[in-house]
């Protein structure tokens, strides 16, 4: 199965080295239209690792569009300017933000 993934936007974490891809018969490398060779991704965990809007990660957050921009412009998250109007924020750096943030919550 052959699965169109954008690179730029998604980040792979397998369990071990990825391995060339072999065609059957002739044992010769599998090459993709543009003649690029193509690896297997070995079986296990794999994670991906989502780009989210500022509308997105409000909502994990449970607070407005304005607070969430207001977080990332001051530095609080992690985030990535791909153009000048559309900035994205990586989920693990989101989760990162939340495992900080209640960790340092204090207790009622």
């Amino acid at each position: 199965m052959r699965l169109p993934i954008d690179t730029a936007t998604v980040k792979f974490a397998a369990a071990g080295p990825a391995e060339r891809a072999l065609d059957f018969e002739t044992q010769s490398p599998k090459l993709d239209e543009n003649g690029v060779a193509l690896f297997n991704v070995p079986d296990g965990r794999i994670k991906f690792d989502r780009a989210l809007t500022i509308d997105e990660a409000a909502d994990i957050l449970g607070v407005s569009y304005a607070t969430a921009r207001r977080l990332l412009l001051e530095g609080m998250i992690p985030h990535q300017r791909v153009s000048p109007r559309r900035i994205v924020v990586r989920e693990s750096a989101l989760m990162a933000y939340l495992v900080v943030i209640t960790r340092n919550a204090p207790e009622v």
